[in-house]
């Protein structure tokens, strides 16, 4: 970390908002992503355009609690490792949410990086936030005033809906006890980061379905039926700038998409 940048560790939630006021201020939770680009001289590099690092680690927003009538909420801080060890998690819609957090990272990864900081990267293949996506996840941010957003508003401009606030949490509704999901993907290699990735949460009539690496956010498909999934990705796909790098091109992923979208809905019934 360049030694210019000061850090900054608030114990209460109020002095942590009124820091991140700042400009040139910023939050770190994990660290995993922020940690490296605070260096100079790297790609990417942040140094020079921040001041103040806001460590979050004393502000309590690191737990995970589960209730039958109020549903699930996983701390801004929580870090993947927690979730996915976590009983509640585990067993939420068959353990989609533990599966993908175990997916998201390696063990030294997961045991820093957090939800809220996955959320903020906001990287389109990432399996933990498709299956939050398809678990229909509120996200509430603090700026002053606490307010739940839907996921998919958020990924979709995630640093503008975020603006100088704090994710605190993200709550995901009480689900039913025939709701199940599954997740599909593919990669080079099975440790990998995938290339296209799809998680699907459904009771076996309605369903929704959430797309990584075929656009530059993640679509997410809402259906009325298992019937309706070919006609619905096909009208989310229209028109979508998909991207290509080294690990697939643009056609390579849109043929995956179906496949995969199947496949995770498949997966989500047994």
């Amino acid at each position: 970390m360049a030694a210019d940048i000061h850090v900054t560790k608030p114990q209460v939630l109020s002095e942590a908002l009124d820091l991140l006021r700042q400009p040139r201020a910023v939050p770190m939770a994990g660290g995993t992503w922020l940690v490296p680009r605070l260096q100079r001289g790297v790609p990417g590099s942040l140094a020079g355009t921040v001041d103040t690092v806001v460590d979050l680690s004393a502000l309590g927003l690191n737990t995970i609690q589960l209730d039958e009538e109020e549903g699930m909420e996983l701390g801004a801080t929580a870090t993947l490792a927690a979730v996915a060890g976590h009983d509640g998690c585990r067993h939420l819609a068959g353990g989609i949410l533990a599966e993908a957090a175990h997916r998201a990272a390696p063990p030294n990864v997961r045991n820093a990086a957090t939800v809220g900081g996955t959320i903020v990267r906001a990287e389109p293949e990432s399996e933990l936030l498709l299956a939050l996506l398809a678990l229909a996840a509120l996200v509430v941010i603090d700026d002053g005033q606490p307010r739940p957003l839907p996921l998919f508003d958020v990924l979709a401009g995630p640093r503008a809906a975020i603006g100088r606030g704090l994710i605190l949490k993200v709550h995901i509704p009480p689900l039913g006890p025939s709701v199940r999901g599954g997740l599909a993907r593919v990669a080079r290699t099975p440790a990998d980061y995938p290339i296209v990735a799809a998680a699907a949460v459904g009771d076996g009539h309605t369903a929704r379905i959430a797309l990584g690496g075929v656009a530059p956010a993640p679509l997410l498909l809402r259906l009325g039926s298992p019937a309706e999934l070919d006609q619905a990705l096909a009208t989310a796909l229209a028109g979508v700038d998909t991207p290509a790098d080294f690990r697939g091109s643009a056609g390579y992923r849109r043929a995956m998409a179906p496949i995969l979208a199947h496949r995770a809905l498949a997966r989500a019934a047994v």
